[in-house]
């Protein structure tokens, strides 16, 4: 059911594997702060919604503008400074970290993250369908959507995987439940343990992702060749 074919050119094969990175490495930090908030910080529902809104406002702002940037410049140069805003706000967070950690320092790194997502997004999408024949566009892009939907899945997975596993049953409960701030601090140090490995792993994901990005040649993708 999947036409192999799309994967035939460098530049959008190389633009399909940055989707797929950066969809893992940039989903789940909206899961694991607003969790995070609630569980290690005391945050009800609502505040650590709010809390959490710097990502979809940074990708609001910086769509535009990413828009604009590809037509100047290669999509390859753009796209891949958008994954490396990303990973730089990703690495902040894995350093910092804490249930007494200042919202500022979240908020502004969520918000490089949903920066670096939104710039990254127009002209890696562009340079997937740009080359691709009309007739044969949906397949394009649903190849894109696919990929970066697997992506969303193992991010989620994969991260509340790593920040639950120092933890014992009752504790992982209380985490998913957002009730661990009224456990023991050696269960938060845990806790917060496993929320920097995962922070790190996104980050050296959304490293990844930028490395291949910048290996696409830097011409437009040329058209799909029916088989």
């Amino acid at each position: 059911m999947l036409d192999l074919s799309v994967f035939s050119d460098r530049e959008r094969s190389m633009a399909y594997a940055s989707t797929l990175l950066m969809a893992v490495a940039q989903f789940a930090v909206v899961l694991l702060i607003a969790l995070y908030l609630q569980a290690a910080s005391g945050a009800d529902p609502f505040q650590a919604g709010l809390r959490v809104i710097p990502v979809a406002g940074g990708m609001v702002l910086a769509s535009p503008v990413a828009g604009r940037l590809a037509q100047r410049y290669p999509a390859r140069w753009v796209s891949s400074t958008g994954m490396a805003i990303a990973a730089a706000g990703l690495a902040v967070l894995a350093v910092t970290i804490s249930p007494s950690l200042d919202y500022p320092v979240i908020g502004g790194s969520l918000l490089a993250v949903g920066i670096g997502a939104g710039i990254f997004m127009t002209p890696n999408t562009s340079s997937i369908m740009g080359g691709v024949e009309p007739a044969r566009r949906g397949i394009a892009n649903g190849v894109r959507s696919m990929l970066q939907n697997t992506g969303y899945v193992i991010s989620t997975a994969m991260s509340l995987a790593i920040v639950t596993s120092p933890l014992t049953p009752s504790q992982k409960q209380a985490a998913y439940a957002g009730t661990l701030s009224r456990l023991s601090l050696p269960a938060l140090d845990k806790f917060t343990g496993g929320y920097r490995t995962a922070l790190a792993v996104l980050a050296g994901v959304c490293v990844l992702g930028m490395v291949l990005s910048l290996a696409r040649s830097s011409g437009r993708a040329r058209k799909l060749r029916d088989p």
